[in-house]
């Protein structure tokens, strides 16, 4: 579900999905046990979450002591919404191994679940300080600096995460928004357009960019990108919307109508003050377009006549 401003220059203030990710430290040596997360790797791939949690339990009580079994069952309970239970394994597997940064991690993904900000912001740190080079540690901490309007902050982890990983797409994305904030369009755009490029299918950056445009008036990019998204999804109203505004700021009154027709089939409730504004303002939108045809008549036939001399 997008989060979306009612207004043309809205935001997708979209904070990206955060993935638990079952990765661990080098340890000693626990055959059994790790044969167990392979098994269990396996089902967590296929979104066997039950059989994996059940392996796990026979696994820890038979060898309570290894922290990467509390690890993974902490990421099986996160991946079913229990973030409680899911942080209780992972601060299991912190007590068994201070050390292991994706013990801190994970941990730090189930705070921002649970929205324990400052509780989420300590594990990243923690996680960054035992391993300096951890791309997605970086950014999840810069989401949360993005969550706290620590703009700044977020900026760094970000162009942090790119340094380790240029091709991390959401990273560019987010750069967008907080160049957003801070009022430079050039580099929001250029940062939209870096996600798009690594990701030609990510539509709230497609989406968000035509936002740009439209807000700098460069309206035929804008038009592209409105429904370049709502190709990629003929259900997102909002493309629909913002393209009607660029049809109108184009005087292009009548496709300016078709899209705003798009966009109230089904409007929701909420929306009821746009929509009575909409419908309020499209005899005036016909009228307007009557005039443009006719004024566009009247220089098509001007022009005619001077060709014939």
């Amino acid at each position: 579900m997008r989060n979306i401003e009612k207004s043309i220059t809205g935001k997708l203030f979209y904070i990206a999905v955060i993935v638990l990710i079952p990765v661990f430290s080098a340890m000693a040596q626990h055959e059994g046990s790790d044969d167990v997360l392979t098994k269990c790797n396996e089902f967590i791939a296929s979104n066997q979450y039950v059989e994996a949690e059940s392996m796990l339990n026979d696994a820890i009580w038979t060898d309570s002591t290894y922290a990467p079994l509390y690890i993974q069952r902490g990421i099986v309970l996160a991946m079913q919404t229990r973030y409680d239970e899911a942080i209780t394994d992972f601060s299991k597997g912190i007590t068994l191994s201070p050390q292991m940064p994706e013990a801190y991690y994970s941990r730090g993904l189930a705070y921002a679940k649970t929205e324990n900000n400052e509780k989420a912001l300590a594990d990243y740190n923690m996680a960054i300080k035992i391993k300096p080079d951890y791309a997605v540690a970086y950014y999840n901490r810069g989401l949360i600096h993005y969550r706290n309007a620590n703009f700044n902050g977020a900026e760094d982890d970000f162009n942090k995460t790119i340094n380790l990983d240029p091709k991390y797409y959401k990273a560019y994305y987010n750069l967008g928004l907080i160049y957003s904030q801070k009022g430079d369009t050039t580099l929001e755009i250029q940062n939209f357009t870096t996600a798009i490029e690594l990701n030609p299918k990510y539509i709230d950056a497609v989406y968000n960019r035509g936002l740009a445009y439209l807000k700098s008036k460069e309206f035929e990019k804008a038009e592209r990108d409105f429904l370049r998204a709502a190709f990629l999804d003929p259900n997102f109203r909002e493309a629909r919307y913002n393209l009607g505004v660029t049809y109108e700021r184009m005087r292009r009154y009548g496709d300016a109508k078709k899209q705003y027709e798009i966009y109230l089939k089904n409007a929701p409730a909420v929306d009821s003050l746009r929509v009575k504004e909409l419908l309020d303002k499209f005899p005036q939108m016909d009228e307007w377009q009557k005039r443009l045809d006719s004024v566009n008549a009247a220089n098509r036939e001007k022009e005619t006549k001077k060709d014939s001399n």
